[in-house]
Parts: structure tokens; C-alpha cells; sequence
């Protein structure tokens, strides 16, 4: 019989030292170096795999080295591409934690977790997560959250809580802390779990507001003891406020901007370390051999571009394209694929890594084929579909579009020959993108109905959002 982790919201689990770590060694033991765990190959070869998602909040795919970034933000993410299939061109679903992070975790669009009773953000009790697939399957189930947003319990930014259900364990003890806390959370009830398990750790790097942890050496900030101090201490929320006022660049005093995107840099430096530290623990234990990684981001951050700073404001690429990162167990040989994807097909992805049946309702599509042979790509949806304040989107064929809803405007833009989407190709080539066009109206229609009502849900959530002053 598996030994369950007590099922418990926020705390510590029960019957330590004899779970998917603890059975070999003491937690002690990993992070000093110690010996791996021991299986049979028999064992081996009929254990599901353990699956992880790694959520790393605010995350732009184009601020990471292995993304092409001139700084070399990510050289440990950089090793764990050369053992995954990484996705080029991946998209979220929206440019806010909510939606995002729910169809994320369900598999379902966007619209189904706006416009909840009570103003509630989580998961609605009709809405299937996967930890409830994995809970039902047999797998133990962990979260990790540092998000002030993905909760069980309420907090200032999200009243309601709502995102326990399935979970063995639910730990909130790293609120808005580093990723050091969501590491030793993490390896703590790893010592208390049974094989197979479902993982998910959510980081808050590189989160707003910009600032590494004290004893970090900062690779990339220089002192600025000339720059404002809101500046200094990595805060955005005045950016966001010249941003609102429609101030650009001129409008900040000199290296500010720079600065705060140095910050930002230093944050995933942070973060690629931090999460260097715990892979290597799961390599030394052998479990790095039996677990799934999906390394992905809910959204990414605005610096000014399209005159948005943050996130949580629009479907261009700055807040929507995304690292994804998928490491079979026991890695693979890297590979990269260019295919338009969305987080929304993870969910289906894990499922069927996971052997487990993936449900009719699910909205993505499994890109687990994909990843297991090079032969598999031709079977990858080509697509990704976002929608946020009030503007919907579709990367496909290297291209991508946009509808606002209010006002009933397109734009459309060639993502290969103008990745800062600066170019509107209706104002030269309309016929490129009409098929595109065609398809993104009939999704709309078909995923959320009339125009002026998915409008007035995406204003409704941002309104939330400002009251409970996540938005300033």
C-alpha cells in the first residue's frame, strides 16, 4: 500500500522519511551529496513516472540565454534544455496569473475562470483540475506556492484562495519568498511522499518587484545611487503609472528603465540557480530518472514595449510568449521545435506522459508524441490562442493576430521578420493573414460568445485585480 501524504493545506506532511526521498536518505544526506536511491529495473520499468511543473511567475521567454538573450540570464536552464524538447514559440493563454494559471492547472480556456460568483479566482468546484486527475489516479499530490494569487487560502490579492482541490498538500509557508523557500518546501514533503507523485512549485521570480535576494551578487544591476530609489529597490509600479499616462522612455530619468531590466535579469539569474541547486539534488537521488519536468511560465513582463509596462494589460508578446521547457525522465537528447504551442496543451501532455486517459473536455492538445519522437511533430496543434483585456490573439504559420473587441480593430504581424510586432502587416500585406483572421472570429465564437460579453469580463477581472491592488 502507498503511503498517502496526510492531506493538509499549508502545512507540513506526515511520515517523513519514507517518501520518494526520504526512503534512502535523510533530506540532510541529498543536499550534502549523498548516495541514490536504489530500484530494481523491473521496479523501474513499471513505476508511472513522477511528474513536476515548475511555474515561474512573469517569466518572458526572451530575457532567458537559452531563448537567445544577449546576457546569459540562464546558463543552468541552458544545461536542462540540452536534456528537454524546448518549445520556441509557446504562448500563454493570458497576460494574467488568473486566467493563466487556472487553465494551466485544468487544461480549459481562459474564459471558463472569469466572471465567478463572489469575485473567486480559483478553480470552480465543476472545473476538473490536474491534481484531482493525478489524486484520483493514485499519484500523491504537492503544491508549492509562493504566489500571493495561486492559493488554497485567502489572501490580500486573492480573497477566495481556490486552488487546493486534489492536493495531498497544499504549502503556503513560502508567501512571497524566494525560491530557496519553495526548494526546501518542496524537498520536505518529497521526504514524505510515495512514488508516483504530481508536483507543482510555483516561483515568484522574477515577479515584481525586481530584487534578488540579500547575499545574491547581482551579475547584471549596477549601483545607481543617481537613479530615484523606487528605481533601486526594482519597483515597477511607477513604470506601470508612466506607462498609464502614456509616458514612454523620455519620461523616465536617465538608465531607469535599464536599470529595472536589470533587475528583472538578476531575478532569473536568481531563479536559474536556485533551481540549479534542486535539480541536482534530484539527480544525485535518482529521481531525476523517474520524474517529468515542465519548466513554464504563466505569463511574461512589459518594459515599455506597445507602451505597457507589467503584465496583466494586453496579448502582445512581451506578456504572452513564454518559455516551455519538457524534460521526459532521465532527460533526452535537446531538441528544439518551432511550432506555434500553448500552455493550455500541458495539461493533455502530462496525462499522456503519465499514461492516464486524457478527457474529452480538455481544450489542448497532448504534445507528448512530439516529444517522444522527432516523427510526432507533424501531430503539434501549430497554434496558440490568448485572450486578455479585451484582445484576443492566434500565433500560427509564424504569424499572428489580433482582434480588440472594443473597438473592433485588427492587427496582424510577421513574428519571424519583426518579433517586437512594430510592423502591422494589414497596412501592406492583408492577404497573408485573412485565413488567420477567419480562424481567430471563429474561435472567439465558439470559446466565448458575444463580443460585448467576453469585453466586459476581462474588464470586470481587471477591475478586481486594481481594487485588491494586485493592478495600480
Amino acid at each position: 500500500m502507498r503511503r498517502r501524504i496526510a492531506r493538509r493545506s499549508g502545512g507540513r506532511a506526515a511520515r517523513r522519511g519514507h517518501g520518494a526521498l526520504g526512503r534512502a536518505l535523510s533530506l540532510i544526506s541529498l543536499i550534502a551529496g549523498g548516495a541514490g536511491l536504489g530500484c530494481r529495473p523491473s521496479e523501474e520499468a513499471a513505476r508511472p513516472p513522477n511528474v513536476v511543473i515548475v511555474l515561474v511567475d512573469a517569466l518572458r521567454a526572451d530575457h532567458l540565454s537559452l531563448y537567445g538573450y544577449s546576457r546569459p540570464t540562464s546558463p543552468h536552464l541552458d544545461r536542462l534544455a540540452g536534456e528537454s524538447v524546448v518549445f520556441e514559440q509557446a504562448r500563454a493563454q493570458a497576460s494574467c496569473t488568473v486566467p493563466s494559471a487556472n487553465s494551466i492547472l485544468t487544461g480549459r480556456a481562459p474564459a471558463r475562470f472569469l466572471g465567478q460568483g463572489g469575485g473567486a479566482m480559483g478553480i470552480p468546484p465543476a472545473v476538473t483540475s490536474l491534481a484531482e486527475r493525478f489524486d484520483r489516479a493514485g499519484w500523491a499530490t504537492v503544491a508549492v506556492s509562493a504566489s500571493p494569487i495561486v492559493r488554497a487560502s485567502p489572501t490580500r490579492f486573492n480573497p477566495g484562495g481556490g486552488f487546493q482541490a486534489g492536493f495531498d498538500v497544499f504549502d503556503e509557508a513560502c508567501l512571497w519568498s524566494s525560491a530557496a523557500c519553495v526548494n526546501r518546501q518542496a524537498l520536505t514533503h518529497l521526504a514524505a511522499a510515495e512514488e508516483p507523485f504530481f508536483l507543482y512549485l510555483h516561483y515568484m521570480e522574477p515577479h515584481g518587484p525586481y530584487s534578488p535576494p540579500d547575499g545574491w551578487e547581482r551579475r547584471f544591476a549596477a549601483a545607481g545611487d543617481t537613479l530615484p530609489e523606487w528605481v533601486l529597490r526594482g519597483d515597477p509600479n511607477p513604470l506601470a503609472a508612466i506607462a498609464r499616462g502614456g509616458g514612454g522612455v523620455s519620461a523616465l530619468p536617465a538608465g531607469a528603465l535599464e536599470h529595472l531590466v536589470a533587475l528583472y535579469d538578476d531575478e532569473i539569474a536568481y531563479f536559474d540557480e536556485s533551481f540549479r541547486q534542486l535539480m541536482a539534488t534530484w539527480e544525485r537521488s535518482g529521481l531525476a530518472d523517474r520524474t517529468l519536468i515542465v519548466l513554464l511560465a504563466d505569463h511574461g513582463e512589459a518594459f515599455l514595449e506597445k507602451g505597457y509596462a507589467k503584465h496583466c494589460n494586453s496579448v502582445y508578446d512581451s506578456e504572452i510568449r513564454t518559455p516551455l521547457l519538457i524534460r521526459p525522465p532521465g532527460g533526452t537528447a535537446g531538441r528544439r521545435i518551432g511550432s506555434a504551442v500553448a500552455n493550455l496543451d500541458v495539461a493533455p501532455t502530462v496525462l499522456a506522459a503519465a499514461g492516464l486517459p486524457i478527457p474529452e473536455e480538455l481544450e489542448g492538445t497532448s504534445l507528448w508524441p512530439a516529444v517522444t519522437s522527432p516523427a510526432g511533430e507533424a501531430r503539434l496543434p501549430g497554434r496558440a490562442f490568448a485572450a486578455w483585456a479585451a484582445q484576443r490573439a492566434l500565433v500560427a504559420e509564424g504569424r499572428k493576430v489580433i482582434y480588440h473587441l472594443e473597438g473592433e480593430r485588427w492587427e496582424a504581424f510577421d513574428l519571424a521578420a519583426d518579433p517586437g510586432e512594430t510592423q502591422d502587416l494589414l497596412a501592406t500585406r492583408p492577404e497573408a493573414v485573412r485565413r488567420l483572421q477567419s480562424r481567430l472570429a471563429r474561435w472567439i465564437r465558439e470559446a466565448e460568445g458575444r463580443h460585448d460579453d467576453a469585453a466586459r469580463r476581462d474588464r470586470e477581472a481587471t477591475e478586481q485585480l486594481r481594487a485588491l491592488g494586485y493592478l495600480n
